[in-house]
């Protein structure tokens, strides 16, 4: 029997649109008819998504905004429901990393990260909740990373708020249970996304080593995507992506102390 098409004619809002996950789960969402509501700082990138979407029979609107600003989010939330009229989904996709020594992390530069990677979210559940909960039946889904169960050495910038993604998605599931609204969260693998061309870094050799190794192994964007909607479409709440990421969570949650030292005396060894 066919399945349902849980998005057909629905508003979706993708944030991070303009390029990587956000770009191939808005691809698919247009293939499956989702009106869609594009965020994402990189303009131009984000005109370039807007253009893989003509030949679909859907609506979708462009909205350059930095999501880690609330009253600008505030104000695209108006313009979103102006056209789109209604909206059923939310997918939080937006992320930017920083690699660094924690000692060597610029303030500005764990503030900027949160700012997206965090209040990112924060702001767009925020703005957009009130309308999710007028709807028979709505969805967010906040992604967050394999990291958010076990940490890497020069990530405890992004490591902290992937974990900080999890607890607010668990949070707000929870808090949400009465109600029309479904909360997931997404946690992938490594992904080719070219993320680490748009991070910040202070040791470039070790950029180089990143984006080597996720040419050579990580998932492509499209799979995650993929994957992603089923665990929508099934209410997940936690969607585990990757093989790597179920071995993780399973050792950490079998054995936490040998986890954490298998990373840390071996540190020097990981591949990123």
């Amino acid at each position: 029997m066919k399945r349902k098409n849980l998005f057909h004619q629905k508003v979706a809002i993708i944030t991070g649109a303009a390029n990587g996950l956000g770009k191939a789960l808005a691809i698919l969402l247009a293939r499956k008819e989702c009106h869609l509501a594009l965020l994402d700082i990189d303009a131009a990138n984000l005109k370039k998504t807007g253009l893989l979407l003509d030949g679909y029979a859907i609506n979708y609107t462009l909205h350059p905004v930095d999501v880690a600003q609330s009253e600008k989010v505030a104000e695209v939330r108006e313009e979103i429901l102006t056209v789109h009229k209604s909206i059923q989904f939310l997918f939080n996709c937006a992320g930017v990393s920083v690699t660094a020594p924690f000692l060597e992390q610029p303030k500005e530069d764990l503030h900027w990260l949160m700012g997206v990677n965090f209040f990112g979210s924060l702001n767009t559940c925020r703005a957009f909740l009130p309308e999710l909960l007028k709807q028979e039946q709505s969805h967010i889904l906040n992604v967050s990373s394999g990291l958010a169960f076990q940490g890497l050495p020069n990530r405890t910038a992004y490591t902290s708020s992937k974990y900080a993604i999890r607890g607010f998605s668990e949070a707000l599931r929870a808090e949400l249970f009465h109600t029309n609204v479904n909360v997931s969260c997404a946690f992938p693998g490594p992904i080719k996304t070219g993320m680490p061309d748009r991070s910040r870094v202070t040791d470039i050799a070790f950029l180089k080593k990143e984006i080597k190794y996720l040419a050579a192994n990580g998932y492509d964007p499209e799979w995650v995507a993929r994957v992603m909607l089923v665990g929508v479409s099934k209410n997940k709440s936690e969607i585990l992506i990757g093989r790597q990421v179920r071995m993780a969570v399973l050792l950490k949650r079998l054995l936490p102390r040998f986890m954490s030292r298998i990373v840390g005396k071996y540190q020097n060894r990981l591949p990123v």
